[in-house]
């Protein structure tokens, strides 16, 4: 890190209403279908037994998605739920406008929606900073999305462009 860490402890009520706020961008009917899914058991909140690590969006065509999480009051827990909020929103959309068949998409489409939830999120974050300190802290958090974000997902590209050229070619993946 280029500055140190600004404590931000976020309960996750918190985060719902930072990322409603930050949202208003993309209009009322994406707000207002981002509260339902809030209000109406879409997101599984806290770490249970028997329940994995992370954060994960799934949904089926027939459904609404859900979202599992395991929330600890972390900035970084805020951007997980905007993000995999991003999945819900554009499934939810893909699904009511797409007949089935047409209602999948590839993982770097799915990217779009969920990173620009976080990028609008940032810039909310950024223009109500409290202080010099939680600018700053907040600013080098971007700078570790965009390295993420921009390189790590070429990386993982690169790879699987890869791992198919060599299993077409019938030759091993090492």
């Amino acid at each position: 890190p280029l500055v140190p860490e600004a404590k931000m402890e976020i309960p996750y009520d918190s985060a719902v209403i930072l990322i409603l706020k930050a949202l208003k961008p993309l209009g009322k009917k994406y707000v207002n279908d981002l509260k339902k899914g809030f209000n109406s058991r879409w997101v599984d909140v806290y770490e249970t037994e028997g329940k994995g690590s992370g954060a994960y969006s799934w949904g089926a065509y027939s459904t609404h998605p859900y979202m599992l999480l395991n929330y600890n009051n972390t900035l970084d827990n805020v951007f997980t739920v905007a993000h995999e909020m991003g999945h819900n929103m554009h499934g939810l959309y893909s699904n009511r406008k797409q007949p089935y068949i047409y209602s999948g998409h590839s993982i770097f489409v799915a990217e779009v929606a969920s990173i620009t939830n976080e990028m609008l999120l940032m810039d909310y974050l950024l223009k109500n900073a409290q202080d010099k300190a939680q600018k700053l802290y907040l600013l080098n958090y971007y700078i570790e999305m965009i390295q993420g974000t921009f390189y790590t997902q070429v990386m993982f590209a690169e790879f699987e462009k890869e791992a198919h050229a060599k299993a077409e070619a019938g030759e091993a993946l090492s």
